[in-house]
């Protein structure tokens, strides 16, 4: 065992039979001790009053300075030089948490959870390493649908950074003043579609801790936190050319396929009717929820009105809701809107349009505006695909 000095050696616990023992001649003892002098010799020179198997733990303490995780002072008892105890400061445990200066064998609290920590570290960078490792699939520009289009040009409109890196940081979004969509859940369908086709995939400078295994063994990621890239080789080569393609679309493309429009210009008015019937439960304390029935009434009613005239009959609605009821509720809502609007529809009766304007949101800007071309209109004229 390497010498100790006398700083080292806490003589408040040294035993009483060493008390007529300068503080010197104890560290020489303790010295001798260990470099394998007799016991029996030891005992005799320094006159201690002492079996030889209790020698040793007449000792005091020795002091090994503060531990590296509990900042505390680490005394320990020394022991028999049978045990060959090489290494004090490495193999002996503080008295506080129990921790030994050897990572791979200590015990405490604290290098338990760090070995468990670096073990879960590496298992995450094996899952990146093994989810790069497969091949994504490649996706032409001239082989992308409408959809596809519409919904890139909106997500790279909404997220791209100046390194053409995507974060789906959507919470951030909604604090601004436009979003990207009318709600939330609409955005959530088009991210998980864009993701599902591997139109956006992970970048490769992703950190490896947000990717994870899934309840079907296979290797998933955290998308909030993931740096994406857009997986679409242009058909000029030119990745910026790409982009400007995406963000203003070709609005004679797109009404090529009437269709596709209408369907369209349907789902987004029905998001707009959603974030609008949220924003009037809002004032009454209460909170919008997606159900079936409201979404079929809302569907049906497009059928024939405007968006705008549908907000005129939503307000109708909440205030036969106050008359008759006393309260509103959303099946209030849902009830009277469709009573409502089925009464004017018998009747060929007509809706005065609320006098609205197009919604703060990027996707609605972009269908209406680059899309279809219509601005306003595409609030106060009813969906239709004679365009």
């Amino acid at each position: 065992m390497q010498e100790l000095n006398i700083e080292q050696l806490v003589f408040s616990t040294v035993n009483k039979c060493l008390n007529h023992l300068e503080k010197q001649e104890i560290l020489d003892l303790i010295n001798k001790y260990y470099q394998g002098e007799s016991v029996a010799s030891l005992i005799e020179e320094y006159q201690i009053s002492v079996s030889s198997r209790q020698f040793y733990k007449a000792f005091p303490k020795v002091n090994l300075g503060k531990c590296k995780v509990c900042n505390e002072m680490k005394e320990i008892e020394l022991q028999s030089r049978s045990k060959e105890l090489q290494d004090i400061p490495n193999k002996s445990p503080c008295n506080i948490c129990n921790h030994v200066e050897d990572p791979y064998y200590c015990s405490c609290n604290f290098c338990k959870k760090k070995r468990e920590e670096e073990k879960a570290i590496k298992h995450k960078e094996d899952l990146k390493l093994k989810f790069f490792s497969q091949k994504f699939k490649e996706n032409y520009e001239e082989k992308l649908d409408l959809k596809a289009k519409l919904y890139l040009g909106l997500l790279i409109k909404t997220y791209q950074d100046e390194t053409d890196n995507i974060l789906l940081d959507s919470y951030s979004l909604w604090l601004k003043d436009s979003k990207p969509t009318p709600t939330v859940e609409l955005l959530e369908e088009i991210e998980d579609y864009l993701i599902q086709n591997y139109f956006i995939v992970p970048d490769q400078d992703t950190p490896a801790q947000y990717f994870y295994l899934n309840e079907e063994d296979s290797i998933s990621f955290q998308k909030r936190n993931v740096l994406f890239q857009v997986n679409i080789i242009p058909f000029d080569g030119n990745f910026e050319n790409l982009v400007m393609r995406l963000i203003y679309p070709n609005s004679d493309e797109f009404l090529a396929d009437k269709n596709f429009c209408y369907r369209m210009w349907k789902k987004i008015g029905l998001e707009i009717l959603f974030e609008h019937t949220s924003i009037q439960l809002r004032e009454f304390n209460l909170m919008f929820v997606r159900k079936k029935k409201i979404k079929q009434v809302y569907t049906y009613l497009l059928n024939h009105f405007s968006v705008s005239q549908i907000f005129h009959i939503i307000s109708m609605s909440i205030s036969k809701a106050l008359l008759l009821d006393s309260t509103v509720t959303l099946d209030l809502i849902e009830q009277y809107c469709e009573d409502i609007g089925t009464k004017a529809i018998a009747n060929n009766s007509d809706i005065e349009p609320y006098n609205c304007k197009v919604p703060d949101n990027i996707i609605t800007k972009m269908f209406f505006y680059n899309v279809l071309n219509i601005s306003y209109l595409g609030m106060s004229e009813m969906p239709t695909m004679d365009l």
